[in-house]
């Protein structure tokens, strides 16, 4: 105890002596008024168990005076709760503060840590051809791989009832088998996208191989469409239209609920196609679909990986 924590003990005698005339309430007052400025000026920095049940004695002396009867009930509760209090081995102030500023500085250091990569990650470049194709990339120089693509501004949205499912059926053709096995010769992969305002087609290969990735992809629209190839395209969509309709509950509740919301529109459209529209389409449905759709002012080239935008 320092000896401004005694500044409170002067105070209560001295009120003590002036209520002699009624001395067991004056000790509690004095008691009371005395403890009181004990809690006030002792330092709070690392407040133990007695320091904390003095507190309580206090308190308990001044609701004595203020009820005026049961004083010794109150002391007997503040003592049960100081040698219970005795037992609690509370977390210093300056411990707590300490722990908040290493808190605080871990995350203002993880933020800038973010920020920092935020700001070196790789911007996208852009730039617009003479024959009106926009090409797109973004440069990693640590990537492994390369990918390149197309992305045609159309999807199942510039369909009708009568040849929805065309531009899945088109995914299909170029991620089916025989495509397929012929880039894995060639170490490429196939990937497909088609959604209701677009539809991408990606190669992904080694780093250097953008140009023949490119040729390859070309090639593949370029060429007339082989009715053996496409009917077997054809049956491998309606196994799997046919088996999103019968089995995928919950997805054709929320087709038919985008159909209403959208009904007598276009984009009330399911991009998978319907089975009944499927089973209507002949190879000249894709070939008119390609030629009024795959454009080049309708198409952005993508490129991101371990490729250079120049090329």
């Amino acid at each position: 105890m320092s000896c401004d924590s005694m500044r409170g003990w002067p105070i209560g005698l001295l009120y003590f002596l002036h209520q002699f005339p009624s001395p067991v309430t004056s000790f509690h007052r004095s008691m009371a008024y005395g403890l009181w400025f004990f809690t006030i000026v002792e330092p709070t920095n690392q407040p133990s168990p007695t320091y904390q049940g003095l507190y309580l004695l206090s308190l308990s002396s001044i609701s004595a005076i203020a009820c005026n009867y049961c004083s010794y009930f109150y002391i007997s509760l503040s003592t049960v709760l100081f040698f219970y209090l005795q037992e609690i081995t509370p977390v210093p102030i300056r411990q707590r503060t300490t722990m908040l500023r290493t808190t605080s500085i871990r995350s203002s250091s993880h933020l800038l840590r973010r920020s920092i990569a935020t700001q070196a990650a790789p911007k996208a470049e852009v730039t617009a051809l003479s024959n009106g194709i926009v090409v797109a990339t973004k440069h990693n120089p640590h990537s492994l791989t390369s990918s390149v693509g197309v992305v045609f501004g159309s999807g199942s949205t510039a369909e009708n009832p009568y040849n929805n499912g065309v531009s899945n059926v088109w995914s299909n053709v170029f991620t089916g088998k025989q495509t397929a096995a012929e880039a894995a010769k060639k170490g490429f992969s196939l990937s497909s996208t088609v959604g209701r305002d677009f539809q991408s087609y990606i190669v992904d290969s080694k780093p250097g191989s953008a140009s023949s990735a490119l040729e390859f992809l070309q090639s593949k629209f370029s060429a007339p469409l082989n009715d053996s190839i496409f009917e077997e395209t054809k049956n491998s969509v309606l196994s799997q239209v046919s088996n999103f309709e019968h089995n995928d509950h919950a997805g054709r509740v929320m087709e038919h609920l985008h159909s209403t919301a959208f009904q007598n529109t276009p984009l009330s459209l399911p991009t998978r196609g319907t089975v009944e529209s499927i089973e209507t389409l002949v190879p000249s449905d894709l070939q008119s679909f390609a030629s009024n759709h795959f454009l080049a002012s309708n198409a952005v080239v993508v490129g991101s990986g371990n490729i250079s935008h120049q090329r």
